[in-house]
């Protein structure tokens, strides 16, 4: 009866640590870098009209404000990947589309 109590025990040890090992590796982890905003061309040309770009990385973003479309703006922005895939028309350049948590100028 005992073995059955510290079985149980182990066995919720070890699922609490699953769960909290995903929670860290959530895909809604906001993150902070610092970069540029460029514009790529309309769709019908080929381009991903508005993107950020972070060293190396092509990101579309969902929600660029206005104030912010302006090619070659250095910013700093806090963002989430929603996906690995953009929706351009050659999402192969491109790192995946993101959602802007904050946007400033630098």
């Amino acid at each position: 009866m005992r073995d059955r109590g510290l079985a149980a025990w182990v066995l919720s040890f070890f699922l609490l640590g699953i769960i909290v090992f995903h929670t860290g590796c959530s895909k809604d982890e906001l993150l902070t870098a610092t970069g540029g905003v460029f514009y790529t061309g309309t769709f019908s040309n080929g381009g991903c009209e508005w993107i950020i770009r972070l060293g190396n990385q092509q990101f579309q973003p969902q929600n660029l404000p206005l104030e912010f479309q302006i090619d070659g703006l250095d910013v700093s922005v806090t963002y989430r990947l929603v996906r690995s895939k953009a929706d351009c028309p050659n999402p192969q350049n491109y790192s995946g589309l993101i959602h802007l948590h904050k946007i400033r100028q630098i």
